[in-house]
């Protein structure tokens, strides 16, 4: 989802609102998994909500704009949760997407 939300940021200069709209074929629930997807002017966030919050684990993803010296460029991050459970939406400043929560750790960046 987030390179998907970076390739629909490319080429429409904003991001997608939901999960058909970057059209990737992902379902939005699965057996395991529900998908959500929002998004701002300036970022845009994915979760992975477990149907058993008690089984498994959560992940969630951002994609960010971010200065980079003399322009904007898109950073992304995908996080899960330590322990099983929902997950936390990740957080943005103008420089950095970091994992919200503590119950967060980073998979990616």
């Amino acid at each position: 989802i987030n390179k998907g939300q970076q390739a629909y940021y490319a080429e429409n200069t904003k991001f997608g609102s939901n999960v058909a709209t970057l059209g990737l074929g992902l379902k939005t629930l699965t057996t395991n998994y529900s998908y959500t997807v929002n998004a701002t002017g300036a970022n845009a966030t994915a979760l992975a909500n477990p149907t058993n919050a008690d089984a498994l684990k959560g992940y969630a993803g951002g994609v960010g704009l971010v200065d980079a010296g003399d322009a904007k460029t898109t950073q992304s991050i995908l996080c899960e949760t330590t322990g099983v459970g929902v997950p936390t939406v990740p957080t943005f400043t103008a420089t950095e997407v970091s994992c919200g929560g503590a119950n967060m750790t980073i998979v990616q960046k």
